[in-house]
């Protein structure tokens, strides 16, 4: 009875601890696209109304679009991982009931949860890709990019997109078999 009792409680207080964490990064989401919005809305007033005198400046406006663009893409990964994470941990809960009902329910939820959290994982690394081309977009525009930074980001580039399509032949299998 005081294991039952412990459990209650432990499973209470850990998803109160995941509900605060889904507030914070909803709250963190919405300022970081509200900071990203603002870069764009910036650069296409000053672009419309500034004055603009010389093609620099215009790259720089351009430049100023692609670093608002990177923070709307970058806001939604910690609330999104937070949230999938959330729904699995839940998922993998401690079931004090022993009912065999209930049981296969619980488990036909835990392959939901972890196919929904191998989806967030792709739809992350979807981001990270496009993340990584708006700063190589942003270097060649600054005039900044070199050999060195050519070979990273290329190399980045390899790897993150191998990772996605793995992520992606995972999911795939994942949800055939559900």
């Amino acid at each position: 009875m005081k294991i039952t009792q412990h459990l209650k409680t432990h499973s209470t207080v850990i998803s109160v601890i995941f509900l605060i964490f889904l507030w914070l990064t909803a709250l963190a989401m919405f300022l970081i696209i509200s900071f990203g919005l603002y870069h764009i809305g910036n650069a296409i007033y000053t672009f419309l109304f500034g004055t603009l005198s010389s093609e620099t400046s215009k790259g720089n406006v351009l430049i100023e679009i692609l670093h608002g663009l990177e923070f709307v893409f970058v806001s939604p990964i910690f609330y999104l991982l937070v949230l999938s994470l959330t729904k699995y941990v839940m998922a993998t809960k401690p079931e004090i009931d022993p009912d065999t009902d209930l049981l296969n329910k619980k488990r036909t939820f835990m392959r939901h949860s972890m196919l929904e959290f191998i989806n967030v994982k792709v739809f992350t690394v979807g981001l990270f890709i496009s993340l990584l081309i708006l700063h190589a977009l942003k270097l060649i525009l600054e005039g900044s990019m070199n050999v060195n930074s050519i070979i990273y980001i290329g190399a980045l580039a390899i790897i993150l997109l191998r990772y996605y399509v793995i992520l992606d032949r995972v999911a795939e299998k994942s949800s055939s078999h559900s």
